[in-house]
């Protein structure tokens, strides 16, 4: 298991260590950008069959002007997450289809069925699958709309299933589902209903039959008047879920009947069962540059583990604030592209250094026989050490600070070694329970990996989705 530096869960001492927040480092050379006023936005990514990844993303269809009128679902492909090739109708990719909202892909290998491995949330209008289209411009109907799950082999051939209805009513908002390997279910996060912007979830362990929306995210007293959550993609990452928490800053002075006006940017979320979830309260996609793509939203929408030392994260990068595309200079660039950023291995957060040493312990930790321990941590200039301690803090010989080797350099995993040890097998026939203890001088600690035999995260918490 990993643990990140979200919180001092694990920890039980931390001296002289800040918590410090990132955030990607930005390559607009990449942004996707639909040639029409709506640009591109609403992002999904999922592994492609052959290699590679296919990106799913609204715009305008070629036969459509008006952003207003109802989008269309269309792909991009691309070798490494971060070049992507525009797929139309000629390339493979189905012909645009028209949802009302939402609209996210989940590529799930876990399913038995090879027809359902890539699953997709839609919200769609009823009379659709009755065989009437909707109207261009034709104004939506919460009562008409339903939430509904589609399926494919492949990433490109698609049939919506008419039974599996996650939501009825209209959720305005990007809905993402995941398999969630605590509670058995599988789930998405939605509004309540049209305006009501906060962060709902919704469970099934049959994807026929959903409970009902459960609260999971509120505005809270420390935020400022007039602050609502747009909407929060979620993610697994290793033992961990993340979630993309769209916070939408909006003014008193807005007359309309649900704050129409106002900007987007992105707080990370953590949750350690997928149910309960927590706020870092830090900006993590904040505006850029006015004028620029992300200069008036920063919508927090893909998140693609690709292997190797960096993360790719997406974002709804918009020039305009929200819903300011209604008044708009009809010359005027592409609304939203799709901006996509690097970030370190499990960085989004880290303990660091500010004034001299530091150092972190854990709890007492019931290691696994054959447990290797692994440390992310960047330590250009100073140097990283590691102890094992017993409960009451006394170390274990062999595997003391002064017989460690001393870590310098970056590294994403990297495991001690002490003089005489160069595994824990010693340090567990001594001691049941074990406290890691890591001394950083000019460093930062991003996360640790162990195997304590199970999740500790999610002790007692295997029932709390049934």
């Amino acid at each position: 298991m990993k643990f990140l530096c979200f919180d001092d869960w694990l920890f039980h001492r931390v001296r002289n260590l800040t918590r410090r927040y990132h955030q990607p480092v930005w390559r607009d050379e990449h942004i996707l950008i639909e040639p029409n006023a709506y640009g591109a936005s609403g992002a999904s990514v999922a592994p492609a069959p052959g290699g590679g990844y296919y990106l799913y993303y609204f715009s305008i269809a070629e036969n459509r002007s008006n952003p207003d009128d109802a989008l269309a679902f269309l792909m991009a492909r691309s070798d490494d997450g971060l070049r992507w090739e525009r797929m139309r109708e000629t390339d493979g990719a189905p012909p645009p289809r028209d949802p009302r909202s939402g609209g996210s892909v989940f590529y799930d290998p876990d399913d038995a069925d090879p027809a359902r491995r890539y699953k997709a949330t839609v919200m769609l209008d009823t009379a659709t699958l009755g065989g009437r289209a909707p109207r261009p411009g034709e104004p939506h109907d919460a009562s008409q709309s339903a939430g509904y799950l589609k399926y494919s082999p492949d990433g490109l051939r698609w049939t919506v299933e008419p039974r599996h209805v996650y939501f009825r009513g209209l959720s305005d908002t990007t809905m993402t589902l995941l398999r969630n390997p605590v509670t058995g279910c599988f789930q998405v996060m939605v509004r309540a209903g049209l305006g009501n912007r906060r962060i709902f979830q919704v469970e099934s362990r049959d994807l026929e039959t959903w409970t009902r929306p459960r609260l999971v995210l509120h505005p809270c007293p420390p935020d400022p008047r007039g602050r609502l959550f747009y909407g929060m993609p979620q993610f697994r990452y290793g033992d961990m879920f993340l979630g993309f928490l769209q916070i939408y800053q909006t003014t008193d002075e807005d007359p309309g009947m649900g704050r129409m006006a106002g900007a987007v940017t992105t707080e990370l979320a953590f949750s350690y069962n997928g149910r309960y979830w927590m706020r870092t309260y830090q900006p993590f996609l904040p505006l850029r540059e006015r004028g620029t793509y992300g200069g008036g939203s920063m919508y927090g929408e893909a998140f693609l583990d690709p292997g190797g030392d960096s993360l790719l994260v997406y974002a709804g990068a918009a020039i305009e604030e929200h819903h300011r595309a209604l008044d708009r200079d009809p010359a005027a660039p592409p609304l939203t592209g799709i901006l996509p950023g690097t970030l370190r291995r499990d960085g989004f957060v880290g303990l660091a250094t500010t004034a001299g040493p530091g150092e972190v312990s854990t709890y007492q930790l019931a290691l696994a026989a054959d447990s290797e321990l692994c440390l992310n941590v960047k330590a250009p200039y100073g140097g990283v050490r590691v102890q094992l301690a017993d409960e009451v803090y006394g170390p274990i010989p062999g595997y003391t600070y002064e017989e460690c080797e001393e870590i310098r350099g970056d590294f994403t995993c990297v495991r001690p070694r002490w003089r005489r040890q160069t595994t824990l097998h010693e340090a567990k026939r001594r001691s049941p329970y074990l406290r890691i203890q890591v001394r950083l001088d000019q460093a930062e600690l991003y996360s640790l990996s162990f195997n304590m035999g199970g999740n500790p995260y999610v002790k007692g918490a295997e029932e709390s989705g049934r």
